[in-house]
Formats: structure tokens, sequence, C-alpha cells
């Protein structure tokens, strides 16, 4: 059962909290109904497998009052988006999540920018559903705050990482090309490691010069391949497929 309270406006006197309450006492799913015409509040009690906020507050416009909601606009960084079908997975995950009224993602800042109704949902729950998806969220940060300089450098840092993994599988990556692709265009190759004449040898250092290459890339293959098992692969699967 869930329990949740609505501000309503209109009420004027004792028969319009007494009409509100009738109203949603009557919806399939509630069990119990209360109005404070103080405070205008609503309290329900209902089964929200039965019943949803949407179709409350719409029974209670329907007996012409307005149910209004305390909606929150909220931007959060998004981490670990590679592609349009990222940015597609987070969106929906968190657009389909319940009191959400407005939910888009931007790939090229990486952000998200969700409007929700706080009574119903919490930014907490919005960052779990963006982790369920395989993707890391983080509240956005004041510029004026010292914690976003932590930030800016904590993101340096990431792409600092990627250009010193480029560099070290290209010391692998540039021999093995070589190596695998140079006999099949009369490029020489030491007799030890001859397709024709040491097969063993040839394949054996293939691998040794794979890899390293796979280990430095072994986000693409976490990554990609929990996307693909979630149903929503993306560019990190499809390198992970191709490799």
């Amino acid at each position: 059962m869930q329990n949740k309270t609505f501000t309503v406006e209109g009420m004027t006197c004792a028969s319009c909290a007494q009409t509100v309450e009738k109203t949603a006492s009557k919806l399939p799913g509630v069990e119990t109904a209360q109005v404070n015409l103080a405070t205008e509040k609503l309290t329900v009690n209902y089964d929200e497998a039965v019943l949803s906020t949407e179709e409350i507050e719409e029974a209670v416009s329907r007996a012409g009052y307005q149910v209004k909601t305390a909606t929150k606009k909220q931007t959060l960084l998004i981490s670990g988006m590679t592609c349009a079908s990222c940015a597609q997975t987070v969106e929906k995950s968190v657009a389909n999540l319940e009191a959400v009224k407005h939910a888009e993602v931007n790939l090229a800042t990486e952000k998200l920018t969700v409007e929700f109704d706080e009574t119903v949902l919490s930014t907490e729950q919005i960052i779990l559903a963006v982790e369920k998806a395989g993707y890391q969220a983080n509240v956005e940060l004041d510029s004026t705050d010292n914690s976003y300089s932590d930030a800016k450098q904590k993101k340096l840092n990431q792409l600092n990482s990627i250009w010193r993994r480029f560099w070290l599988s290209a010391i692998f990556t540039i021999p093995l090309f070589y190596i695998s692709m140079g006999p099949m265009i009369g490029w020489p190759v030491p007799s030890i490691i001859d397709p024709h004449l040491n097969s063993l040898n040839f394949a054996l250092t293939q691998l040794v010069l794979t890899v390293p290459v796979m280990l430095l890339g072994l986000s693409y293959y976490t990554g990609g391949f929990k996307a693909l098992f979630r149903g929503h692969p993306n560019m990190d699967s499809l390198i992970a497929l191709g490799t």
C-alpha cells in the first residue's frame, strides 16, 4: 500500500472537503482518504498496483478542484555514455519512472535534465534507475562550489586515462598489425614468426600482443556486455562483440 498526500486547491468549506474525500474514497484500490481543510491536504492510502497518482489527480479535477504537485527540475551529470543509444537508454529508464513529467539527455554535455513530482520520487531513486541501466549519475554541482573544481578535475583525469590507454595500446597494436597483415602484402617478417615456417610462433606472438590491448580496453567489454544483456546494446557492445 502507498500513502500519499496531495495539496488540493479550490476548497472553501467543509462541503468541498467532503466532496473531495468521497471522490477519492470511491476510486478502486483506495483504502482510506482523508481531507484536512485547514491545510488543504488530501491524504490517500491506496494500492499502487491498482491505482496511480495521475488517476487520483484526474478524479479530483473532475470533481471541480485542482491538485497542486510539487514539481522539481533537476540536472544530473551522467558518465559512461558513448553514443546516441546510451543517451536514449538513460532517457527511457528515467522517463518510465512514476511521477517523472519530462526527461531529456544531452549527450554532448553528458547531462540529464528531469522534471518530476518530488512528493512521489526522489533524486536518489532517479540516480538508482540510471545505475540500473548501466551508467553513473551525480547531481550537478554549482560552479561556485569548491567541489565543482573536484568534479572538473575528475573529468580531466578520465580523459587523461583514456589517452594513456590509447598510447599504451598503440605500442602493442602497431607491431600486431605489421605481423598479422605484413606477410599478406609481402612485408618481411623474421623467420621465427614467419607464418609459413613457424605458424605456431606466428599465432602465439599475435596472442601475446593482443591480450594487453584487450586488458587496457576492459571497460568496453564490461560495459558493452552489460548493456547487451539488458537489451540496450550500445557502441561498447559493438566493440566488445567485434573484438
